[in-house]
């Protein structure tokens, strides 16, 4: 997978990431599991992208007018998703669910059981967090 081990620390920065930043979804067309990371900060992707692998990060939006920012992505899926999904596991919050479904995902054979996981996870995308107002 990487060149070092990654530290505690370092995958729950990832895992971060990947709630902030990041996407998984089933592709339509190849119905390949996937994950995404869009950012305007392009250094925390190549160094995700050394320790990982995938496709080199690749500008994905221009800037069109001046007060707005270059956007960079990276992107995996195969191999090295599954190693990955099950690093950042244990810290992720807003994308946690994704990532279990993902993995069952990864870990079935069976099409029609692909189909409706693939469904949840696309549901998933489309349900508003609201955080809860906590007084003491």
């Amino acid at each position: 997978m990487g060149k070092k081990k990654l530290t505690k620390e370092m995958w729950a920065y990832i895992a971060g990431y990947v709630d902030g930043e990041g996407c998984i979804y089933v592709d339509s067309s190849t119905h390949v599991l996937r994950l995404q990371i869009n950012t305007c900060y392009p250094g925390i992707l190549h160094w995700i992208h050394e320790n990982f692998g995938g496709p080199p990060v690749n500008p994905c939006r221009q800037r069109k007018q001046e007060n707005h920012r270059n956007t960079y992505r990276w992107a995996i899926s195969g191999a090295v998703l599954k190693p990955f999904l099950i690093g950042i596991l244990p810290y992720a919050r807003e994308k946690k669910s994704q990532i279990k479904l993902g993995l069952d995902y990864l870990a079935s054979n069976d099409k029609l059981k692909k189909a409706e996981i693939a469904i949840q996870i696309k549901a998933l995308k489309r349900v508003i967090f609201y955080e809860k107002n906590i007084t003491n």
